[in-house]
């Protein structure tokens, strides 16, 4: 069965999947999960009140993320890359390196989009789907690994989010299970060239089959980003041409 993004949502990421259209992880895990009392104090600070001033850090976190999730996947293919006049990359790539070069994975797959379309009584079995960063053996176990650029590894919602990408990878790969999941710490914020050896740039989450069956049903409950139908809302699509 194929799957299609649902283009110009209003809010999130939706798929279709045959005609069942379900969030990706990622929606699920912002819609359904509390926020850390850490990030709100983080984006209070940092905001000073200024909704404009949260946005703008937002777009750059988020550039700096992207990127960075871009630059590790080339990594992973064998790409050499230039980056320069860019630190907070530069940093989380020097981070993925030394993490890399300490762990020694065997990439399985990367950046590979995950869902499953079992149905059970009319429902599906995991009603989400999404891209997962990296599944790669390490010592003899598959890992599902998440790379973040946060200040900070330690939400719970990580536990979620791999959780679910375990759920989708388990049911399509019978014979090459998930043993352990992941978040490899890409920071950016190190101070001098390179991480110090006491950085934790790797640590194992839990899997936490009954949180995911929380965030989906808490994201259900408090979602009104569908109409309706079950569809997801769009936004408008409004006139590129002009003419008196």
């Amino acid at each position: 069965m194929s799957i299609k993004l649902v283009e110009n949502t209003v809010y999130g990421r939706y798929y279709d999947i045959g005609g069942f259209i379900v969030p990706s992880v990622t929606t699920v895990v912002r819609g359904g999960s509390p926020m850390p009392y850490f990030l709100m104090k983080y984006i209070i600070k940092n905001s000073e009140g200024d909704y404009d001033k949260y946005l703008s850090k937002s777009s750059e976190a988020l550039r700096v993320g992207s990127l960075t999730h871009d630059y590790c996947e080339k990594l992973l293919l064998g790409e050499s890359l230039e980056v320069e006049n860019d630190s907070e990359v530069q940093k989380a790539l020097t981070s993925f390196c030394t993490w890399y070069k300490q762990y020694k994975p065997k990439v399985i797959a990367t950046e590979e989009i995950l869902f499953s379309s079992a149905i059970n009584k009319g429902r599906m079995v995991y009603p989400y789907a999404g891209r997962c960063d990296l599944v790669a053996e390490i010592d003899g176990e598959v890992w599902m690994i998440d790379l973040k650029t946060a200040k900070q590894i330690n939400d719970p919602a990580f536990d979620i989010q791999l959780s679910m990408y375990k759920n989708l990878w388990d049911i399509n790969n019978p014979d090459k299970m998930i043993d352990k999941l992941g978040v490899v710490h890409c920071k950016k914020n190190f101070m001098g060239i390179e991480p110090s050896k006491s950085t934790k740039l790797f640590k194992e989450v839990k899997y936490s089959p009954k949180a995911v069956d929380s965030a989906v049903y808490l994201f259900n409950m408090y979602n009104d980003s569908v109409d309706r139908s079950g569809y997801p809302k769009t936004r408008p699509i409004l006139k590129t041409s002009f003419k008196l």
